[in-house]
């Protein structure tokens, strides 16, 4: 694993899908993701990829932040990633 995450935030559309596969490549890198969904995103997952899309995108992510949470260490503009 690399020292630090990359931080993927989607937020719908033909992002959703490529999302997807940029957290199937992370993690077949050994690449931390710390990822972030917008509800649209959670919607076109569903519609576009499938119903089973967005828990894929969950089992791919070392964390998951909930889009509101503004506590969040990804929220921080210390925290240490290269993006």
């Amino acid at each position: 694993m690399s020292a630090a995450p990359v931080i993927l935030g989607v937020s719908g559309a033909s992002g959703a899908a490529i999302a997807l596969r940029l957290a199937e490549l992370l993690n077949a890198a050994g690449v931390r993701v710390e990822l972030i969904v917008t509800r649209g995103a959670e919607r076109t997952l569903d519609e576009e990829v499938g119903p089973d899309a967005l828990a894929r995108l969950d089992r791919l992510a070392t964390r998951r932040h909930a889009i509101d949470d503004l506590g969040a260490t990804v929220a921080s503009g210390s925290y240490p990633s290269p993006g």
